[in-house]
């Protein structure tokens, strides 16, 4: 089983979109994916519930997919690797982690127990700064 977090210093540089993505993709080759949202707005734990209120026009909806699990990420670091522990015995390929933006001890946690750490490169403008 591989860990993987997405983290960058600055809201809104598409780690959720990352994280989403890398599960569709995932997903598309049969592997068994589960997505943690350890961020502070929980846009991943809504992802089905937007599915289903989405709009395809004419296109047919396709049922959520059986090989996806979300949930929110365990609030310590015992509940973590527990969690990390029973989804490698239920066969789970791939465990997703969505991270808040910035530095919080919460995401050093995560990231020290995944495999891999991708890193979103950012850089603040001037409407990052909010007075």
């Amino acid at each position: 089983m591989l860990v993987v977090t997405a983290i960058s210093a600055k809201g809104g540089s598409g780690k959720t979109t990352l994280i989403q993505m890398l599960a569709s993709a995932m997903l598309a080759r049969g592997r068994r994916v589960h997505v943690m949202d350890a961020d502070a707005d929980k846009q991943i734990l809504e992802w089905e519930s937007k599915s289903a209120r989405a709009d395809f026009g004419d296109l047919p909806r396709l049922p959520w997919p059986t090989g996806l699990t979300v949930a929110d990420a365990p609030e310590t670091v015992e509940g973590l690797y527990h969690a990390l522990d029973s989804f490698e015995a239920e066969g789970i390929d791939l465990v997703l982690i969505d991270t808040r933006p910035g530095e919080h001890p919460d995401t050093e946690t995560l990231a020290l127990a995944c495999d891999m750490i991708l890193v979103l490169p950012c850089r603040y403008n001037r409407i990052s700064w909010r007075p």
